[in-house]
């Protein structure tokens, strides 16, 4: 008895530590992307990032804020039911996923930043807004292209190495 209460605690253990949420963010956690544009984001461990105007100028022009990602399913579900105010429903991301069979559903992603303050010209401000983008990754993940869903315009990343 003893050993099948171990087991189904072990079972319970592991199924408890690959929670969604690591699976999700894994692919952009504790990685920094310089962006097509010259900008520069950190995504850090705690969930936190910091975006750059420049990777030159790390003590100005910048945004800090929290971050969440979802990834394949839970991507969908996310943009189609909690953003579905930005019109992007379910059907259309099956069927954008469809017309480009390279596109794997493990590569569609939808990244949160939650801008808490930024600082400009040494002058700090506090915010509470939220950009939310969504598109793919490459198959080695160190490169996303994502549209913004405020403005529309598409947000290039690449993994620094």
């Amino acid at each position: 008895m003893k050993k099948i209460l171990l087991f189904v605690f072990a079972c319970l253990l592991l199924v408890g530590c690959g929670s969604s949420s690591n699976y999700d963010e894994e692919m952009i956690k504790g990685k920094s992307f310089t962006m097509r544009d010259g900008s520069y984001i950190i995504f850090k461990e705690d969930n936190t990032f910091s975006w750059y105007r420049s990777k030159d100028v790390l003590d100005d022009y910048y945004y800090e804020g929290t971050y969440t990602v979802y990834r394949g399913e839970n991507a969908i579900n996310y943009i189609s039911k909690e953003l579905e105010d930005f019109g992007v429903t379910e059907q259309e991301q099956r069927d954008l996923l469809e017309r480009n069979p390279d596109i794997k559903l493990d590569m569609y992603f939808n990244i949160n930043l939650h801008n808490d303050r930024v600082l400009m010209d040494g002058q700090e401000t506090k915010m509470d807004s939220d950009v939310h983008y969504y598109g793919q990754s490459n198959e080695t993940y160190d490169s996303f292209k994502l549209v913004n869903m405020n403005t529309a315009n598409y947000a290039y990343l690449t993994l620094e190495k």
